[in-house]
């Protein structure tokens, strides 16, 4: 145990409080949602006891665990539903194949996965809660200087998301201990949870292993895992910029090798949008009032509406929308604990969403996307859809209804390359088939093979290391078992 802690407080002098809690301790400033936020409970005294209770409460610690953990080749970790959705192909090729892998995500999202039979869920022991805590006891010194250097405002509101990275660790120094992985996979880059994992794998040597789950913006950290597998050049260009991010002055981290493999989540269906409805796509940053209003006008002009919430919106809008819709002939609630994001993208012909990587899966699957703001954002057009021709923009809500109306929906020449620009894979063999490139990739890398077979574009880059990009006629390997 004691072990533990010193390993522990020596993965903190690599990576302090404030770079594992990424977007809170680099890039508040930059991010209007973390200013605003309004936490229930605020003050450094009422988050610690929090950090302190909130497991229990949760009841992510397993009491009497006596798992025995075996050996893996790749530990794989989500902690979201979609950092899991992007994994899930992945981790299916691996079972395919035979490979030893453990696929661990919180409890509460087994059911929702498709692979339940091949996830663990994460669990915190006694022991891994005592270490988490003796930081607090032992190094006392080191929570004062964490409290002096922060602007009061960050202490009030997010003083507990500076702790979580004491438990996270002694959590995933006791695990890849057990499991002994060559290679650690994660779907993000930013989170806590996620930047504790892949510290612990830096410190114990083990090789790590990215996949892009979404959009990704300039104000990520600079990409330092072994392997990156990027959506395609523009997600490279973007994490090029990224470089002037902590963790970027850490020296004894590698820059990776970089490979364009296509938007990760699993998307099917096709053109035939059989239920010819509008896809409403909206996230928790959407006041839920606008979000009532937009409904309100498109149902007056009689358009049927799919209305799809983010999976983390507040459980009180969703209690105000189905107030509203639940019993409404024009509008229909696609809820995403309940419905895979293709089954909602397969019954529409357009949707409409703001700043949401949705856009792209609504593009890759046929789907006409129409980006409008139910607000204004500090960063319009965040992920350059528009810009970049994917998406058309409606600047008012007339604008959005004469589109609607009057079919009026620009369909841009060089969607189709814009596309691609964003997801390597479209139109080419590969496409719905990323989880098993990925895995094919790590296979090759693991047993010494080459992978220039598969990626004809092999350049230097003087960000990362190698960057590989797809070759659109290797439809022999497609598919291939464990060679």
């Amino acid at each position: 145990m004691f072990d533990r802690l010193n390993n522990l407080y020596k993965i903190l002098e690599i990576e302090p409080e404030t770079r594992l809690n990424y977007l809170v301790g680099q890039k508040i400033g930059e991010i209007k949602h973390l200013q605003d936020s309004q936490p229930r409970f605020k003050g450094e005294l009422m988050q610690t006891l929090l950090f302190l209770v909130r497991p229990w409460l949760k009841r992510t610690i397993a009491v009497s665990e006596r798992q025995k953990r075996s050996r893996v080749q790749y530990f794989v970790y989500a902690g979201t539903g979609n950092q899991m959705k992007s994994l899930e192909g992945c981790v299916q090729a691996l079972s395919k194949r035979g490979e030893r892998f453990e696929f661990m995500i919180p409890e509460k999202l087994i059911s929702e996965t498709a692979v339940k039979e091949l996830c663990s869920p994460y669990r915190f022991n006694v022991v891994d809660l005592l270490v988490s805590n003796l930081v607090l006891i032992k190094g006392f010194a080191r929570l004062g200087r964490l409290i002096s250097d922060m602007p009061q405002k960050m202490r009030e509101k997010h003083f507990e998301g500076f702790l979580h990275p004491y438990l996270y660790i002694a959590f995933f120094l006791r695990v890849l201990r057990e499991s002994q992985p060559e290679f650690v996979v994660v779907s993000n880059d930013h989170n806590v949870d996620t930047r504790s994992l892949v510290a612990v794998a830096h410190f114990l040597g083990i090789k790590t292993v990215y996949m892009q789950h979404a959009s990704v913006s300039p104000l990520f950290p600079a990409l330092r895992f072994t392997y990156a597998f990027l959506d395609g050049e523009k997600s490279m260009r973007v994490y090029e910029q990224c470089e002037k991010n902590s963790p970027g002055d850490i020296a004894s981290y590698e820059k990776p090798q970089v490979f364009l493999s296509g938007q990760k989540k699993t998307l099917t269906g096709g053109q035939s949008k059989g239920d010819n409805l509008v896809g409403v796509a909206v996230n928790m940053l959407d006041p839920i009032e606008g979000i009532l209003s937009l409904v309100r006008r498109l149902q007056i002009s009689n358009i049927p509406v799919l209305l799809r919430w983010h999976p983390g919106q507040k459980k009180i809008d969703v209690e105000r929308i189905y107030a509203e819709f639940g019993s409404d002939s024009l509008v229909q609630l696609s809820d995403p604990g309940k419905q895979h994001v293709a089954r909602f993208l397969d019954r529409i012909h357009t949707m409409i969403a703001g700043n949401s990587s949705i856009h792209l899966e609504a593009a890759l699957m046929g789907v006409r996307t129409i980006y409008f703001e139910i607000v204004p954002p500090s960063m319009p057009d965040y992920y350059g859809y528009v810009r970049e021709k994917v998406s058309t923009h409606a600047r008012s809500v007339n604008e959005l209804l004469d589109m609607l109306v009057n079919d009026n929906v620009d369909r841009e020449d060089g969607r189709e390359e814009a596309i691609r620009h964003y997801s390597e894979t479209y139109g080419t063999p590969w496409y719905g088939k990323e989880g098993e490139l990925v895995a094919e990739t790590l296979h090759r890398i693991s047993t010494g093979q080459g992978v220039e077979s598969i990626y004809d574009r092999v350049e230097k880059s003087s960000v990362f290391g190698n960057t590989y990009g797809l070759s659109a006629d290797a439809s022999s390997l497609v598919g291939g078992g464990k060679s």
